[in-house]
């Protein structure tokens, strides 16, 4: 499983798209994970061009609309299985997702496990690269 999950990514894709081509030629079978514009955030978001207030009012990423034509455009034509992140997860699962988001304190993300997954300490690292800080105690937004 490739799971870069980010199509619109250039350099992420295009290491990507080789690496499963690199896979596929010596036997693997390779199947490929992208978004399709399920998330409410985005690794590829920067605060810079996007405030806090601004993303969680946002229906959509700015940048879905490029990102998912980007990934099929990169991975498409290799011919490998493409597995879209809003057809994984019917809303039940999703809202799941978010009312776990949602009661997991600040404090409590980094050690958070689901299914003994260390789901919250890819979470925090999300927010960090977000607000490009090395925690999140002075971030009002956060």
């Amino acid at each position: 499983m490739v799971a870069s999950s980010m199509g619109g990514y250039p350099l992420g894709a295009l290491l990507e798209s080789v690496r499963a081509v690199a896979l596929t030629l010596r036997g693997a079978q390779v199947d490929i994970l992208l978004c399709d514009g399920l998330l409410p955030a985005c690794q590829l978001t920067e605060i810079q061009k996007l405030s806090p207030l601004e993303l969680a009012e946002a229906d959509k990423q700015p940048r879905c609309a490029t990102c998912h034509p980007a990934g099929l455009s990169a991975f498409g034509p290799l011919g490998l299985p493409i597995h879209w992140l809003g057809k994984l997860l019917d809303r039940g699962q999703f809202e799941n997702a978010e009312r776990i988001a949602y009661d997991v304190r600040l404090e409590d993300f980094s050690g958070f496990k689901l299914n003994n997954v260390t789901v919250g300490e890819h979470a925090l690292a999300g927010g960090l690269r977000y607000f490009a800080r090395g925690d999140l105690e002075s971030e009002p937004h956060a």
